[in-house]
Parts: structure tokens; C-alpha cells; sequence
């Protein structure tokens, strides 16, 4: 007489090869969030940093504009420095905190000339995952 069903042995290999391969995929999935976290914030630094520059060229309330980090916010802001700044023009924008930026405390762009205070480097990092964007003398914003 045959009896179906799965043995013992049979049992324990299925559970043994989804522990691993869930395993396997679970450390792969957090790998890929940092990695999209960290691209997702240097797009968003570039963003702001381009974003400031333009606001400043064209003159918009009569100021400078610039770009100021407190972990874990972006602040786009309207004055010479940010601690000069008039906080009602502020634009906020919030960094994923698996992410770090480093760098970059404030830089701020001239009206009419969009030209930055001093050249930037700021680096993103999260996990193994760094990035770079770099703002020259010129005011070219480069990822």
C-alpha cells in the first residue's frame, strides 16, 4: 500500500531552501532602498542647488538665494546667509534618514549672478553607497 504525502525529508529541504532564498532576497531588497535612498537625495540636493541658483538669477525677492542642510531637512532659503535669511520665503524638504550628507551647510548664490559664495562639495552616503556633487566657482552644478 502507498501512502501519499511528502516525508520528513522533503519537508525540511522546502523549508530549509525558502529560509535561504528569503534570506538572500531580504538582503538584496535593503541594499537596493539605500542605493534608491541615496540617488533619490542627491537628485534632491541637485535639485534644490539648481532650483537656488535660479531664483537668484532671475532676481526673485530682490536677494540671494541659497541652499542650508540641518539633518534631516533641505532648506531652501531667500537672504545672504541662512541665518540672515527671511524664513517666510523658506522652502523645506525632507532627506531620507538612511541617508547622510556632509559638506554642505549652506551655500548660497548672488542675484543676478547665480555665482556661489565659495565652491561646494557635498557628499551623500548611505551603506556602502557614496555620491558626490560638486558646485564650482562658476556655479556649474555636477553630480
Amino acid at each position: 500500500m502507498r501512502k501519499n504525502g511528502f516525508t520528513m525529508v522533503e519537508l525540511l529541504l522546502v523549508i530549509g531552501l525558502t529560509i535561504v532564498v528569503g534570506s538572500m532576497s531580504a538582503i538584496f531588497y535593503s541594499r537596493f532602498l539605500i542605493q534608491t535612498a541615496v540617488l533619490n537625495a542627491v537628485d534632491q540636493v541637485a535639485g534644490q542647488m539648481r532650483k537656488a541658483q535660479t531664483y537668484a538669477m532671475a532676481g526673485k525677492q530682490n536677494g540671494n538665494w541659497g541652499v542650508s542642510f540641518t539633518a534631516p531637512t533641505l532648506i531652501l532659503y531667500s537672504g545672504d546667509s541662512y541665518a540672515l535669511r527671511n524664513s517666510v520665503f523658506d522652502e523645506e524638504f525632507r532627506v531620507n534618514s538612511n541617508v547622510s550628507i556632509s559638506g554642505l551647510t549652506d551655500v548660497n548664490f548672488g542675484r543676478m549672478t547665480g555665482l556661489p559664495g565659495a565652491a561646494a562639495v557635498i557628499v551623500v552616503s548611505g551603506g556602502n553607497n557614496s555620491q558626490t556633487i560638486s558646485i564650482n566657482s562658476q556655479g556649474t552644478v555636477d553630480r
